[in-house]
Formats: C-alpha cells, sequence, structure tokens
C-alpha cells in the first residue's frame, strides 16, 4: 500500500512459470477476474532474458499500462512492470554482465562469449494477501518461488563461474601504431 518494493522471490531455473488463479500456478494471485493461467512467464537458459506470455482472454494483463493483447508474447526489458489482478510486478535486470564463458578461436583470432545477466521480479505493492497460497508453495518441492507474504517479486539467478588467472586473453585486432621514428643523416 506504501508503494515500497516487496521482497524478491529466486527463479533458480529457466522454463515457463504460471501466474494466475489455479493452484497449479507458480504464482497465484487470487482475485476476481484473475483466471487460471492469467500470463507465463518464460525465463531463458543462462538468464539471457525473459518473455511474458499473456493467456488471458478477459481481463487483460498489462505490460508498462497498457493491456495485452490475446496470446501476445513481450520480450521483458528492464524496468518493464506487469500486471495480474491489481498485482503489480517489476522486471529488472543488472546491467553489470558478468563473462561465464570464453573461447579464442585461433584461425580467425575471433573470440566468442557468452553473458549472463542478473534478472530479477519486484512486487512493488500488493493491496490483499494472497490466503491459502503461501501454504501450498511450502510443500512443493522444487518450487523456484517462497515467500511468506503477499508481497511476492521474482528473482532469476545465473551460475556464474568465478574469474580463471589461468584463462588466456583475446589479443586485440586492432593493430598498435606506430612509433615514427627519427631520419639518419
Amino acid at each position: 500500500k506504501d508503494g515500497s518494493d516487496g521482497p524478491q522471490m529466486p527463479l533458480d531455473d529457466a522454463g515457463v512459470y504460471a501466474i494466475g488463479r489455479s493452484d497449479e500456478c507458480d504464482v497465484r494471485v487470487n482475485r476476481e477476474g484473475v483466471e487460471d493461467v492469467h500470463v507465463e512467464l518464460i525465463v531463458e537458459e543462462y538468464a539471457r532474458g525473459a518473455m511474458l506470455c499473456a493467456m488471458a482472454s478477459a481481463n487483460p494483463a498489462r505490460l508498462n499500462d497498457a493491456p495485452m493483447e490475446g496470446e501476445q508474447k513481450v520480450r521483458l526489458r528492464n524496468g518493464d512492470t506487469f500486471e495480474v489482478g491489481g498485482r503489480l510486478f517489476r522486471y529488472e535486470t543488472d546491467d553489470t554482465e558478468e563473462r561465464i564463458a570464453e573461447e579464442v578461436l585461433v584461425a580467425s583470432a575471433k573470440k566468442s562469449a557468452k553473458k549472463a545477466k542478473r534478472v530479477s521480479f519486484t512486487s512493488p505493492m500488493s493491496r490483499s494477501p494472497l490466503g491459502a497460497h503461501n501454504a501450498n508453495l511450502a510443500g512443493r518441492q522444487p518450487t523456484p518461488f517462497r515467500s511468506s507474504s503477499a508481497k511476492s517479486p521474482l528473482n532469476v539467478r545465473s551460475p556464474m563461474t568465478p574469474k580463471d588467472s589461468n584463462t588466456p586473453k583475446a589479443k586485440s585486432s586492432t593493430p598498435k601504431a606506430a612509433t615514427p621514428k627519427a631520419a639518419t643523416p
């Protein structure tokens, strides 16, 4: 009610997370007008991103204050908000990218890298508790959602590898500027 952020909930695995009224949903929003599966949150491997897929035909979810049409699927960007039955969620990514894999291609002297981003979802405010939802989540294993309050943000953490001092560094493909030499008489 005060507009402050709620706690974050980890989404440790890539996959599809259902948000809606059904007991089978990963995040349950037990409010009038919320369908059994209102939206699906699709989290990609290595936290490369997430997509929001509208599933509700009546009372559509809202993305950045605009209603989502039909089974619309939208890639989420940092700061996007979506609303399901009055519950507001915010998508957040950490701008600091960590290198989780690096490979130097000898033949072409090019490097390729896979990067992971920290991704989270925050529920800035909730107007009413979810009731029995919390008890349902506590008994399910494995589940990426754990909460004891109605304020239920989501959080994605990607696997990170420690920096290894023995990892070879790719050489720059840009040549160094030549130093002019004085002419000899």
